[in-house]
């Protein structure tokens, strides 16, 4: 009996010494983007340019706005229009500033087949306009946000996009319009937005083209 003790007591002394080997998963690290808030109007100004410096008499937008801020990618496998199925698009405009990321971003998702799969149709990226149901200026007008499977996320409805899709945007900069950062009643799941002021620096004024 007096054996079995002393065993017990090594056996408890070893127990609370032990330290489990590293393995490469407990090494791994896992960094998640940290993008916590929607960029303001005086941010987006200041990044990605001041359109009032381009707008008419009669309120509407100057061409030469366009002309500033745009450039196009192509889109890793075509799309349908939102709103003409019939039409298959195959290269998107967007903000130049954003242009790698956004690229990036759809690239990623396009390796995903079964991902990539489930987006059933493009909305749009630059339109220069008001957001719905509020005072304040779209992100499409900066072409900075981009609408995707529109049919099966409808402005306010309950979102449903494929998890790995808002993943990947994150990872480039982009906040999902599903996403607990938008108020109730605002939720719009077709929407994706630059928000990652970090990944592109200070650009003093980035309407002025690299």
């Amino acid at each position: 009996m007096a054996k079995f003790i002393q065993f017990i007591k090594a056996w408890l002394v070893y127990a609370a010494n032990y330290k489990r080997p590293e393995t490469f998963a407990s090494k791994r690290v896992v960094t998640v983007p940290t993008i916590t808030r929607t960029l303001t109007d005086d941010e987006m100004k200041k990044v990605f340019g001041d359109f009032n410096e381009y707008l008419n008499i009669d309120g509407n937008i100057n061409a030469t706005w366009e002309r500033k801020i745009l450039t196009y990618i192509p889109l890793p496998k075509s799309l349908p229009l939102a709103w003409n199925k019939s039409v298959r698009v195959h290269r998107i405009s967007c903000h130049f500033l954003i242009a790698d990321f956004l690229q990036k971003a759809l690239e990623e998702i396009s390796k995903h087949q079964s991902v990539w799969d489930t987006i059933n149709d493009y909305g749009g990226v630059y339109s220069f306009r008001m957001q719905r149901e509020s005072g304040s200026v779209s992100r499409h007008s900066w072409a900075t946000a981009i609408d995707l499977d529109v049919g099966d996320n409808p402005f306010k409805a309950i979102p449903n996009v494929h998890p790995r899709i808002v993943e990947i945007f994150l990872k480039n900069g982009f906040l999902w319009g599903g996403s607990d950062i938008f108020p109730e009643g605002r939720k719009d799941g077709m929407h994706f937005e630059f928000a990652d002021l970090s990944k592109i620096g200070d650009t003093n004024g980035g309407h002025k083209r690299k």
